[in-house]
Parts: C-alpha cells; structure tokens; sequence
C-alpha cells in the first residue's frame, strides 16, 4: 500500500500501514511481543479502512490490481501481497466450511471428544480397561454418530441439515467412550476447541453451532500463528504452496490439530531462522522463549515433530549463550517425559497384541535394519497412496481429486521447491541451521514409520499400518525452510512465483468444491443398496482366471442402466478392465477401467444399452476381468446375506455376496 503523505498516526492505524510480511530485524522482534494488540489493531483498522471508504484511495486499489496484472512493484510496499493473501485464506475457509459437513477428517469424533473433556476441567485422559477416554456428553455422542454414518457411506439431505443436526442440544447427561488415540498428545494443543465449546454451553447454543464456533476457532488460531510467521521471515514460494494445498487446507477447517500443528510448525521454524540472523534483535530472549513453547507443544503432540527439540539448541550455538543452552535443555527433558508419560499411562486397546508399545519401540530400536527393511518394504508398495493422501485424499479417505490432478500438484510443488532455493546465507549460523533443518526433516519422515509401527502395526509385521500422507507435512514444511532460507527472492522472478502461487491455490480450491460436491451433496437417487444381515466386509478376490455368476432380482420397474461394485483396488495397483453381463429378456454388457477406480468406493458401470425391466424380475449377473489384466480386484462382500445378489466362484456357491448396487431409471 503506497504511504500517505500525512506522517502516520501513532497505534493501531500506524501499524496497520505496515507489510504483514516482513524481514527487518527491528519488525521481527517487535511483532511477537504485541502480537494479539497489534492484529486486533489490524483488523480494527482495516475495517474501518473499508467502511469509510474514500475516491481518494482507489490508487491503493490500483496499485494492488497492478502487481497481481504482473507490473512493477510501487516504492514502499510489501513485497508480498498479503492482504490479498489473508482475504483469500477468510473466505476459502467461510466457503468450505459451508461445504464440508461435521466430523469428516479422519478421527475427528476423537479430538472433539478430548476438546471436549479438555473444556470441562478434564486434562488427562481416564485410564481404563477397555482403552484410555472419558465422559462424553450423549448430545454431542449423538452428533457424532449421525454425522459419521455420512463419512463413513452416506449423503447430505435437507432433513438432516435443517431439521436434525439444529436440534440436538446438550443433554447434560453424560456416557463413557474410549478415546486412547488422542491420549498422546499434549493437551495444550486442545485449547481453541475446548475454549469454544465452554462458550457454546455458556451460551446453550446448540451443538451444530458449538460446531461451527469450535471450527472457527481452529481456523482463526492457525491463521494467525502463519501470519505471526510470516512477520518474523518471508514465506518462501514452497512453503505458501504447501499452506495451499487441498489436504492442508481442508484439515484447518476440521477441529483437528492437523493444522494447529502445522500452524506452530511454521512459526517455531521462523523464529529460529530469524534468530540466526548476524545482528542481535531487540526482544530476542522472548523470540527464543515462543520459539521453544512451539516446539514444545509441536514435538508434545506429534511425536513425528522431535527432531524439532534441535532448533533450540542450535539457536544457544549460534549466540554462544549458557543461558540459551540450558533452557534448551529443559524443553529437551519435558519434551520427552511427556513423551514417555504418554506412552506408560495410556491404555491403547485398539491393536490387539501380546507386546506393549514400548517393547515393540525397544525391539526395532535394537534392530534398526530389520526396521529399515520394513520402511523400504511398505514405501515401494504405497509410495503413490502417500503421494495422494499428502496432495489431497479428503475425508474419510474417500473423497479424491482426479488422478491427474494429484499428479500436476505433486510436481508443481516440486518446481516451486526448486526454484526457492537459495545458496545464500548471512550467517555461519544460518548455514548449519538449514542443514539441521533438512536432517531433522528426513528423521521426521522416520520417525512418522517408527511411530505407527510401535502404535498401530500388528507385531511382528512386514509392512507400517496406518501410515498417511499427511503426516508428512511437517518434515515437509520443515525442508521448505531448509531450501528456501530467510531471504526473500527479489524482483520479477518474485512477481511471477506469486501469481503462480494465486493460481495454484484457486485451482486447488476449485477441485477441492468439485470433489466435497460430488461426494457428500450430489445425491445418487437410482442406485438401490443391497441389505446385509451383518455389516462385516470380506473381500472377494478376482483375477482374470475367475468367473464371477449369481443372480438378482429388479428392484423397480424401469430401465436398469447401470451397476456398482465396492472395489478395493490394493491401494491403486489393481488394472484391467471389470467386465459385467447383466441378463433378462435380453443382455447388455459394460466395463470399466479399474485402474481409474477409487479404492474403498464404488465403481460404477454403465451398461451399453439400457434393458427393460420389471420388478422382481430375475437377472442374470456375470463379472469378470479383462485378458491383459495382470492384478487382482478386490469385491467387497458381505456374510450372512438376506435377499439381494447371490453368486458363485467358478461354478461354486460362496457365502459371500458382493457389495451391489443396481440403477433403475
């Protein structure tokens, strides 16, 4: 923004004129001090900016439409757009908020839970047989297990979403879950959540509200820890990218710590390259001070994240301080007693086994290259799995972008990362700084492998369970600082990056609507479920030597046009065409590309012609697999089945019977 030619007013209206982004030292020192008063006084400055809005301002206007069209940047102003970054970010999460219904990210259920004994003077989890948890308020139980059912198979309707979810309130009475997932991490981390829902119950606001308020609350805190880093040091191109991205995006608006996490990551790593920085800042005790309270708090909730406990004792090498050391070491010892804490007191009954977690930690500790053949052996089967859940594999794991999508996106960071790099460093400091920061990067990735399997892997095992892409957003913004540096990039090449980066990230919003739309709001009328007797699933295996008949009855009178099977596609390595012939008064064929399909879901296929049926009439069902195909697809299936598709392997009867919509128009 262009400078009046008025001196400026001293407070808030004089800082507001100030770049959100900056790289002075003197800035850098000042903001973390004042920072809840001066982005108060932002925003209050801001708004009053707009409200009384004058002829006169329209060249700050022009100016701003001018650097985003690519010209010059103005004298005197900040070399990142970050107003128009920070307007962008408000309303992404006002338009996927409406768009993403309650409890989608994985084991959201669980961090409300914790968030909301947190708020009721609960601080640890109760340790119990059937698994570390508490007492949980059944209003909110029942809000959970409505909006569940929807993430586990469901759709949106106007009766759950304007005559259910409004109404259910706080019963007061409260029923004892299981929660041990959440029992890991430090409880500091639950503080939004938990301070919105105590406000929402002081209020009696119904939970769909409470909801709402606890989202918000997440958001606001995790944007305001970015733009708190981004005072401190210029975020490179990579590490806007990364903030851009669909999954990084979505789990911010969740009442998850995803993004919290990612939020303190961002600052602690601006922090610590701001102080190695060659001069000394005023206010650079309390700087460290925010710095290893980040740390703590990251490292205490995700243990993937302590490696980062480095960055204070660099720091204290960097300005040769005892003092600095030493209180590098206390956040060291408290960083791994709770670690240890957590590990000892939490009761984990959700993988059964005859170890405990700190044996099987002990045991590949001891064998570290029987752990390495694991980690080698599990990323050559899922590397692309990981590739996609780090992109944008939304939800329940259910909710995909395009193949093609993921693919751009994964190298477009690449490039980004790439071209931030920077060989220039002010300080020795800086230098080592970077390379602890790439080391530690690469020991985070390890320690998401080791985590899992001492948590969550079946011992012994051959390959790590449970392993996402999106844990790896830590080390992965860790190596953005590692490769970018503290000094910004100048001139034209800076200018292009930022229009690149305001693509990327509407072409990510983009998809990301596309793909919440298509998920949970388009409703799929025609399709008829088959009734299981059990809600177990086994699979069905089928290669191309298989033949897969039955039969089953016309649900409606109409034109069946279409079929649906639950395929498991072996995390996308599965190929050939599925092949079906469908059989009444005459036949029809169709096929699909099950490379093309989502793993876990549906794959629908359409037949070449519709065929007229009536209803409970019998058809004829053969599926089968195309000659080129060299994996194996998995049908989902289910036992004890009533009614509906009855089938046989190869002429043999199976108790069995496949996951199978039909679609009757």
């Amino acid at each position: 923004m262009r400078h009046s030619s008025r001196k400026p007013n001293n407070g808030w209206a004089s800082w507001s004129r100030r770049p959100i982004f900056s790289s002075s030292p003197h800035t850098r020192s000042n903001c973390l001090c004042t920072l809840a008063t001066r982005l108060f006084g932002w925003s209050t400055a801001r708004f009053a900016w707009l409200v009384t809005w004058k002829p006169s301002r329209r060249h700050i206007l022009a100016d701003d439409l001018y650097v985003l069209a690519g010209g010059r940047e103005p004298a005197r102003r900040a070399a990142v757009p970050a107003r128009l970054l920070i307007l962008l970010a408000l309303a992404c999460g006002i338009l996927l908020n409406a768009l993403i219904p309650p409890g989608q990210s994985p084991d959201e259920e669980s961090h409300l839970a914790r968030s909301y004994l947190l708020s009721m003077g609960q601080i640890l989890l109760d340790r119990n047989p059937g698994g570390s948890g508490g007492a949980i308020d059944d209003g909110l139980l029942k809000f959970d297990d409505i909006f569940h059912a929807i993430g586990v198979s469901g759709k949106l309707d106007a009766a759950l979403m304007d005559g259910v979810a409004p109404n259910i309130r706080w019963t007061g009475t409260r029923s004892q879950r299981s929660y041990a997932g959440t029992g890991y991490y430090f409880p500091v981390i639950y503080l939004p959540q938990a301070l919105a829902l105590a406000i929402s119950r002081a209020l009696n606001l119904s939970i769909a509200h409470s909801y709402t308020l606890a989202r918000a609350f997440v958001f606001l805190t995790t944007l305001g820890l970015i733009v708190a880093a981004g005072r401190l040091v210029t975020p490179s191109s990579v590490v806007l990218a990364l903030l851009a991205m669909p999954m990084v995006i979505f789990q911010s608006i969740s009442t998850t710590i995803d993004g919290l996490a990612l939020g303190l990551c961002m600052l602690a790593l601006s922090c610590f390259m701001a102080l190695l920085q060659s001069q000394r800042v005023e206010g650079e005790r309390g700087l460290f001070l925010v710095m290893c309270i980040a740390v703590f708090i990251l490292a205490g909730s995700r243990a993937h994240a302590l490696p980062m406990i480095l960055l204070p004792f660099v720091v204290a090498w960097h300005r040769r301080s005892r003092q600095l050391l030493l209180f590098s070491l206390l956040v060291l010892v408290l960083t791994l007693a709770w670690t240890s804490f957590a590990l000892i007191t939490v009761q984990d009954p959700r993988i059964p086994r005859e170890v405990g977690t700190s044996q099987v930690l002990r045991y590949y500790l001891l064998h570290p290259f029987k752990f390495l053949g694991i980690v080698g052996a599990t990323l050559k089967d899922k590397w692309a799995y990981y590739r996609d859940t780090f992109i944008g594999t939304l939800g329940y794991l259910d909710v995909y972008l395009p193949a093609w999508y993921e693919s751009v996106a994964f190298i477009v960071m690449i490039l980004l990362g790439l071209v931030s790099f920077q060989w220039r460093n002010q300080t020795r400091g800086e230098t080592v700084g970077r390379i602890v920061l790439a080391i530690g990067a690469v020991g985070s990735c390890v320690l998401v492998f080791l985590a899992l399997l001492a948590t969550w892997t079946p011992f012994p095992s051959t390959m790590v369970d449970g392993v996402q892409g999106r844990y790896f957003h830590i080390p992965a913004m860790m190596l953005a600082y590692a490769v970018a540096g503290s000094q910004p990039l100048d001139g034209r090449r800076r200018y292009a990056l930022d229009m690149v980066l305001i693509v990327f990230f509407l072409a990510n919003l983009g998809m990301t609507a596309d793909a919440l739309l298509s998920r949970y709001w388009v409703p799929e009328r025609n399709y008829r479920e088959q009734q299981f007797a059990s809600a177990a699933h086994d699979p069905v295996v089928l290669s191309k030597d298989n033949v897969l008949s039955g039969e089953f009855d016309a649900p409606a009178n109409g034109s069946l046009y279409s079929v649906a099977f639950n395929l498991g596609t072996y995390f996308g390595r599965a190929n050939g065409d599925l092949q079906v012939e469908v059989c009444g008064k005459q036949c029809v064929r169709g096929r699909t590309n099950v490379a093309l399909a989502v793993d876990n879901r549906y794959a629908y296929l359409g037949l070449d012609k519709p065929l007229l049926v009536t209803v409970g009439e019998s058809l004829q069902l053969t599926v089968t697999m195309s000659s080129n195909s060299t994996h194996p697809v998995v049908l989902w299936a289910g036992k004890g089945r009533t009614g509906g598709l009855h089938v046989k392997m190869n002429g043999q009867a199976i108790e069995l019977a496949p996951d199978f919509l039909p679609a009757v128009q």
